[in-house]
């Protein structure tokens, strides 16, 4: 809902995770590339398609991760596409092509060919393990996409129960398998948005080098229904609007994440906002921050306080509902 810039600590991180990635893992994980440099699962699959299945475009295609590798990992989102039409090229019918083993080989199972790469990637351990350390470095917990749920699911692994994030290829893996553990391709999401999404492309991405598109997308309040709720006090009267500066954007993220829908369901939110609008008068708030100031020495803690949530935009990604929280308190002044 809110994008990140890529700053020099963004690109600080994104070097981190490339240069530690799998550096951990025990001496029987399959790692892409061993630190040898010329054997690995990647290595592997190029020389099973290649001389097990006869199939050389899809072992070149793989070869060409295999030259590319680091590169690929730190792509910027600005050069997602040239790479692809410069390097891998391929419909996405082709990728969707099942690979056979010959009879009797079990190098590899029989699956999509873009299924082989991203295994081969460890697309499955990143996911896992790898990347959750730089999603704890940003304070991301909620979805990139709807801002309206964590991006923390839990799932049922080797006979426990353990919690991990929702990760959305921004790029799909069926048409850019070698964009399957790219640092700036993988966006926390839920589970929701990354359903409703699939593999179709979404217009907004979280990651972005323009310091001016951060915010692209605003919540506000109908004037109208305000008066209504505080005529009858029925939240049902509330009408909120989502709108963009760019009303592609903003159709688009609609018709991918249906925000508007979702965020009709939180309006009770938004009449405790009102009823703190009136509670909390500038006098009143001044009087309780100067009595707690031990308890708050910073504004921003007891904004916090006061709305339940975070009132800062670059702590968006830290709690659902903190977008729309910030934008309406903003119009009810209940912050500045």
């Amino acid at each position: 809902m809110r994008r990140i810039l890529i700053s020099p600590n963004i690109l600080k991180l994104s070097k981190e995770y490339c240069e530690n990635l799998f550096i951990n893992r025990d001496v029987r994980f399959r790692k892409p590339i061993n630190d040898n440099g010329n054997s690995g699962y990647l290595f592997d699959l190029e020389d099973y398609l290649r001389n097990d299945c006869n199939l050389p475009n899809f072992a070149n295609y793989v070869q060409s991760i295999i030259d590319r590798y680091k590169e690929i990992l730190l792509l910027q989102p600005n050069d997602f596409d040239n790479f692809y039409n410069t390097y891998f090229n391929y419909s996405q019918q082709a990728l969707a092509t099942v690979v056979t083993p010959p009879s009797g080989n079990k190098r590899f199972s029989k699956i999509e060919f873009y299924k082989l790469i991203v295994e081969a990637m460890r697309y499955d351990a990143v996911r896992d393990k790898e990347f959750l350390p730089f999603l704890k470095n940003y304070g991301i917990k909620s979805c990139a996409y709807c801002n309206a749920q964590f991006s923390i699911t839990t799932e049922h692994k080797n006979g426990s129960l353990s919690g991990m994030f929702e990760l959305d290829h921004f790029y799909p893996k069926s048409k850019y398998p070698f964009l399957s553990t790219s640092f700036f391709n993988l966006q926390p999401c839920c589970s929701h948005c990354n359903k409703t999404k699939s593999d179709r492309p979404a217009s907004f991405s979280i990651y972005t080098s323009d310091n001016n598109s951060l915010d692209p997308f605003n919540f506000s309040l109908d004037k109208k229904s305000i008066l209504r709720y505080l005529l009858t006090q029925d939240e049902a009267e509330l009408i909120i609007i989502f709108t963009s500066v760019n009303m592609n954007l903003k159709n688009n993220h609609e018709e991918l994440f249906h925000i508007s829908e979702l965020y009709k369901q939180h309006k009770d939110i938004i009449e405790e906002l009102i009823w703190k609008s009136k509670v909390y008068n500038n006098s009143y708030k001044k009087s309780l921050s100067d009595s707690f100031s031990k308890k708050f020495p910073n504004s921003s803690n007891f904004n916090r306080f006061i709305l339940g949530n975070y009132d800062n935009p670059k702590d968006i990604h830290r709690r659902p509902m903190a977008k729309m929280v910030q934008d309406i308190a903003k119009e009810l002044g209940l912050i500045i």
